[in-house]
């Protein structure tokens, strides 16, 4: 789950990992499977390759829905602190065997970091339920934002919620989509902000940010406007369609809490599962950064508490 302005039809099999890579700096990696309304019918649709919308003239005449990641600040400034980092030419060693029985080895690409993840984590283990807690927390600018892109993905950086104006206008960010982005990120917040064209499971967006050092944030609360649905998702406590997979690096297996404060005693359920293996990435800049023997996965799925999550880092 994400917040995107824009129409969708649904969000699904989201993937999130998160680890410390450097002292007090965070890198998230995030994907999911998004469907957008179409006029074909559903036994028609199907995923659509992302890759006509990265040159703008190509643009349908309709702006695409945004899908937008909000990334916590140690403190409101004009800083931009998120780094966007490219993983689209991540591989792994595949091992083949010619028909003499001899020994080689491939190299696979095209979205394996959360393939690779899972394949490390493939035991299901006793489900354990998670406490809610929160975690703590101008001027601006007329100077428009600047597109960027970053393998895929076409996409800027918003420092702060009061600078939401500047972006472009290939951006699709409706006033309901900042209203509600207002009520939980207004402070204390940046954020991410990148073009969905086509319905596919497109490549993982990478990125870093610095934090706390203590509590990683984990960007899940749910937002989007469903076509032929008057509602905007303002009745927000609970969110119907959690389908998550959750990776981080952590030294801890009963750390993943709710951020949202408005309702600190719900619970989340949550099914957590050891990895037996490190992960063989090659040309991934983090892997000597990264602590794999603490990688855990966590599955959460049905109808749970709305909002974001924080896991320890230690």
């Amino acid at each position: 789950m994400c917040v995107i302005s824009g129409e969708v039809s649904s969000v699904s099999n989201t993937n999130i990992f998160c680890a410390e890579v450097s002292p007090k700096l965070q890198l998230t990696v995030y994907s999911n499977k998004v469907d957008l309304p179409s006029q074909m019918s559903f036994l028609e649709s199907k995923p659509v390759p992302i890759s006509s919308f990265l040159e703008e003239e190509t643009l349908s005449s309709s702006p695409p829905a945004a899908m937008i990641l909000p990334v916590p600040k140690l403190s409101n400034t004009d800083d931009d602190s998120i780094e966007m980092v490219d993983i689209s030419k991540l591989s792994k060693p595949v091992k083949e065997f010619d028909m003499f029985g001899r020994l080689s080895y491939t190299e696979k690409k095209n979205n394996i970091f959360f393939e690779e993840l899972r394949a490390c984590c493939p035991k299901q283990s006793r489900s354990r339920s998670y406490s809610a807690k929160g975690i703590e927390g101008t001027f601006s600018t007329n100077s428009s934002l600047e597109v960027k892109r970053c393998g895929s993905y076409r996409y800027s950086i918003v420092p702060r919620f009061e600078d939401f104006h500047r972006i472009s206008s290939i951006f699709n960010v409706d006033p309901s989509c900042l209203n509600y982005l207002g009520r939980f990120y207004k402070v204390n917040f940046a954020f991410l902000v990148c073009i969905l064209d086509e319905s596919a499971e497109y490549e993982p967006i990478a990125y870093t940010h610095p934090y706390n050092g203590k509590n990683m944030f984990i960007p899940t609360r749910h937002y989007h406007t469903h076509p032929h649905i008057s509602s905007n998702d303002d009745d927000d406590t609970t969110a119907e369609d959690w389908d998550h997979s959750i990776y981080s690096i952590s030294g801890s297996r009963d750390q993943l809490r709710v951020t949202d404060d408005s309702n600190c005693a719900s619970k989340v359920q949550v099914e957590s599962i050891k990895s037996i293996r490190k992960p063989q990435f090659e040309n991934f800049k983090f892997n000597k950064n990264i602590r794999w023997d603490h990688l855990i996965r966590r599955e959460i799925h049905g109808r749970f508490q709305n909002g974001d999550l924080i896991v320890s880092s230690a």
